[in-house]
C-alpha cells in the first residue's frame, strides 16, 4: 500500500475494527476507511480490501477498553449512526485514545469527540423509540415485526427483546437495511430479510 491507500471493509463493526488494526500497523500510510457492499470487486488502484478478522477486531476492542472503557459505548453507538465519514472520525478518535494521534491532527480532536458523542446520543434515543413502538404480528412461525429506524439500531435491540419475549419465537426485520434478527429457542442470529410487508416504526 502506498501513502494514499484507502482501506475498504464489508460494513460490519468487526470489519471496521479490522481496518483500525491495519491502520495501526501501517501507521500514517492510509488516508481513509470506507465500507463496500461488493467486497473485493470494483476497487480502485489505491484501495485495499480488508477482510473481517474477528481476532484482530477483538484485539483493537480490548485495547480501547483498557485505555478508556467509557469510550466503548460512544464508539459503537456512533458507528451505528452511519453518518458521513463516520469511519474516519472514529479512526481519529481511537488513535487519540490509544495515544498514537499525529500532533497535526490534535487540533481537531475536540470537534471530533463532540460530534461522536452527539451521534451516539441520537442513536441511543432512536433505540429507545424503537423499543417502545415495535409491533409484532402473530404468524405460524412465531411473531414478526418490521422496523425502519433512522439509525442502524437493530443490533442494540437484542437484549431488550430477548428479555421481553424470551418464551416465544420472534423475528424483527429492518426494511431500510434489509436484514433481520431471529430469536428461536434461546438463540439469537442475524438473517437476511425475506419479506416485504409489515409494520414500520
Amino acid at each position: 500500500m502506498d501513502t494514499s491507500t484507502t482501506l475498504v471493509y464489508d460494513g460490519s463493526f468487526n470489519g471496521f475494527l479490522s481496518c483500525i488494526y491495519i491502520s495501526f500497523k501501517r501507521k500514517g500510510e492510509l488516508t481513509a476507511i470506507k465500507k463496500t457492499e461488493t467486497g473485493e470487486q470494483e476497487l480502485f488502484a489505491n484501495e485495499h480490501y480488508v477482510p473481517t478478522d474477528v481476532a484482530l477486531a477483538k484485539l483493537v476492542w480490548n485495547g480501547i477498553s483498557q485505555k478508556r472503557h467509557a469510550a466503548i459505548r460512544t464508539i459503537y453507538f456512533a458507528f451505528l449512526s452511519e453518518a458521513e465519514n463516520i469511519e474516519d472520525m472514529l479512526r481519529t478518535y481511537i488513535q487519540y485514545l490509544m495515544g498514537v494521534l499525529k500532533v497535526t491532527d490534535m487540533v481537531d480532536i475536540h470537534s471530533v469527540s463532540v460530534t461522536l458523542h452527539h451521534l451516539a446520543e441520537k442513536v441511543a434515543v432512536e433505540k429507545r423509540r424503537v423499543e417502545s413502538f415495535v409491533q409484532f404480528q402473530a404468524t405460524e412461525e412465531g411473531y414478526l415485526a418490521y422496523i425502519k429506524p433512522k439509525y442502524n439500531v437493530l443490533p442494540l435491540l437484542s437484549k431488550h427483546l430477548k428479555e421481553k419475549y424470551r418464551d416465544v419465537t420472534w423475528q424483527v426485520f429492518d426494511h431500510k437495511r434489509h436484514y433481520g434478527l431471529l430469536y428461536n429457542r434461546g438463540m439469537l442470529q442475524f438473517t437476511p430479510m425475506h419479506a416485504k410487508l409489515g409494520h414500520a416504526v
